[in-house]
């Protein structure tokens, strides 16, 4: 478990960049909204909202293997989200 650490400040581009497009994959092809894809879904509001209130990522976990490739939301004994890089998965 060496490359798995708590998020911080630092992380909150590539959290952003992972959920965004992550989510965009996964969800498009259910809702086909697009006005949420990719109005309301965007990559540097999420980000924003991080560094305004950085107490949302202590529960975050990160898989960094040289930079971050994936994430974990954890809740108590729940795992809220857990999401790789596109470009990533399957290795």
């Amino acid at each position: 478990m060496e490359h798995i650490r708590k998020a911080s400040l630092q992380d909150v581009s590539r959290l952003a960049e992972i959920l965004i497009f992550a989510k965009r994959a996964a969800y498009r092809p259910i809702f086909q909204n697009d006005a949420v894809s990719f109005g309301q879904m965007q990559v540097l509001p999420l980000a924003q909202e991080y560094l305004r209130c950085p107490e949302k990522l202590e529960n975050i976990w990160v898989y960094d293997d040289e930079f971050v490739k994936g994430m974990v939301h954890i809740q108590g004994l729940q795992i809220k989200e857990l999401y790789v890089d596109y470009f990533f998965q399957h290795q």
